[in-house]
């Protein structure tokens, strides 16, 4: 649902394998979330992905694989590589499942319902938004973000009126509008990955 702070990744993946390795792994995943950042989504795919592939060399923890896996999936993403961000994506999250990690599962299956969604691939998209909305909520998230999970809402909306439910979808996007109305006080942290805005820095 959101990009995962460098402070959240390098938190989790302090105590999980060897100094030297810990130094890689956190000086890659800082570069990666820098370039993001500032939107240079070539340099963060080349830096996540690194750094994936470097948790997998040294049998990390799960939870090290898998938010390296998911970080460079949303970067591949980014710069158009679609099939491969679909197998990063699709590792996070059967390491989740394998794990066990509860909630946090709908971080890699928003993903997968937006880089569907990206590619008009809509009728793909919907089992993955139905899964992570369940799940946020029943997460914290939910009270905790009432935008962040309104602009959800009308993001899967969106979705199921592409994919030729305008009628299901109308029930969410006056869902959406409600939350938005009792909280139009605050705003949210989350953000989306651009899925397919970046392909030119693949040519």
């Amino acid at each position: 649902m959101r990009r995962l702070s460098v402070a959240v990744i390098l938190a989790l993946i302090s105590n999980i394998v060897f100094p030297a390795d810990i130094r890689d792994v956190r000086k890659h995943a800082n570069d990666g979330f820098a370039a993001a950042r500032e939107g240079n989504w070539e340099r963060a795919m080349r830096a996540y992905c690194t750094a994936s592939k470097l948790a997998d060399s040294i049998s990390a923890d799960s939870g090290s694989r898998a938010i390296m896996s998911y970080e460079c999936g949303r970067a591949l993403g980014a710069v158009c590589s679609f099939v491969e961000a679909h197998e990063y994506l699709v590792k996070a999250l059967t390491i989740g499942e394998a794990e066990q990690i509860g909630p946090n599962l709908r971080f890699p299956l928003f993903e997968l319902g937006r880089l569907n969604a990206a590619q008009a691939n809509y009728e793909q998209a919907i089992p993955y938004y139905e899964r992570a909305l369940a799940l946020t909520e029943s997460s914290r998230s939910a009270t905790k973000d009432p935008i962040g999970l309104s602009n959800l809402l009308d993001e899967y909306a969106e979705v199921l009126t592409k994919a030729g439910r305008p009628s299901d979808a109308a029930s969410f996007n006056s869902r959406a509008a409600e939350i938005r109305s009792g909280n139009s006080n605050l705003s949210t942290r989350s953000d989306v990955t651009p899925y397919g805005k970046h392909c030119a820095s693949r040519r």
